[in-house]
Parts: structure tokens; C-alpha cells; sequence
């Protein structure tokens, strides 16, 4: 009879126990800005480690179960004058390898130019939704971008800051 009880007891607990806890989808984000100065040769790089709890999510949940990815889009601004150009501008992504892009011409002064978007460019969806697929395998994204600034003549330029932000949406999975 004493066994029965506590049995029961145990299984009610865990009933209770496991109603409290819901698994739902939410809306999250993990952005990256980076805003390296320039050298005195125009290059310029920065390194950022991100993890899963790095995650923002709409709403309050006790833990992130998992998430997948939606999109990504890259924007670069910063100490931008018209007539500079961006070259060589890489992502890389440890564990995956590098995204490059084209030149960047700077139209004008000051200008947020968006160089990639996931929903209009394959390979850097695949590019991106093997990042966080490795983030899911891993435990972490280990990103460097790197470039060179140059003026209209083909120049260094020395000691701007150049803003590379990416911008990445996610499904995430929670416990509520």
C-alpha cells in the first residue's frame, strides 16, 4: 500500500512537473556588428565568438532547445566617403570557410550599403545556413571579416572605422 502511494505521488509530480514546461517556436536573432579601425595599409579585421545563448528571442523562455535559420543580410557603413571602395571583403567562418564578396563601391558619404541578402542569393543562404548549422554541432561561431579600404585613386585609407553588420533571423525553440 506504502509503495503504491509513493508511486503515486512520484507520477503526479512528474506530471506537474512536466505541465510547467512548454516547448514552443519564438521569433529570435543573432547579429553581428563589427567596427574595426583601418590600418595604415587600409586593412582591417575583427573577430567575434558567438554561442547559442547569444540568441535574442522575443519574449522570456527558461532555455533555447534548438533553432534553425531563416535569413541573414549584410550591411556595411561607417567613415565612408563617395568615390571609396571595399576590396576583398571576406567572412569567414571557422569550421565552414569563407564567404568573399565583389568590391564594394561607396557612393556616398556616410551610406549603409547591403551587400548580401539570403532571400535573393543561394550561396549565401547555404552559406550562412551551414554556419548555424555547425553553431547547432559545435556550441559556438567563431567569425572573422577582413578587408581593405581604399579612395577613388586606388589609396589606403588609414584610421576609418568601416561597420560590417550581419544581421541573421532564426526560428528558436524554448522551454516557457
Amino acid at each position: 500500500m506504502r509503495q503504491k502511494l509513493v508511486m503515486g505521488l512520484m507520477l503526479l509530480s512528474v506530471v506537474l512537473l512536466s505541465s510547467c514546461q512548454k516547448d514552443t517556436w519564438r521569433q529570435g536573432t543573432l547579429d553581428y556588428k563589427f567596427a574595426p579601425t583601418t590600418s595604415r595599409t587600409g586593412y582591417f579585421e575583427e573577430r567575434q565568438v558567438a554561442y547559442p545563448e547569444d540568441i535574442s528571442i522575443t519574449g522570456y523562455a527558461n532555455q533555447i532547445n534548438d533553432f534553425s535559420f531563416l535569413g541573414s543580410v549584410v550591411e556595411v557603413t561607417g567613415d565612408l566617403v563617395a568615390g571609396d571602395v571595399i576590396r576583398g571583403l571576406v567572412v569567414d567562418i571557422d569550421g565552414i570557410g569563407q564567404y568573399s564578396f565583389p568590391n564594394i563601391p561607396v557612393y556616398k558619404n556616410g551610406e549603409v550599403i547591403t551587400i548580401a541578402d539570403s532571400r535573393n542569393n543561394v550561396a549565401f543562404y547555404n552559406f550562412m545556413m551551414n554556419a548555424f548549422n555547425y553553431m547547432r554541432n559545435t556550441g559556438k561561431q567563431d567569425i572573422i571579416v577582413s578587408a581593405y579600404l581604399q579612395d577613388q585613386y586606388g589609396y589606403a585609407v588609414p584610421g576609418a572605422r568601416v561597420e560590417v553588420n550581419i544581421y541573421n533571423d532564426l526560428d528558436v525553440n524554448v522551454n516557457d
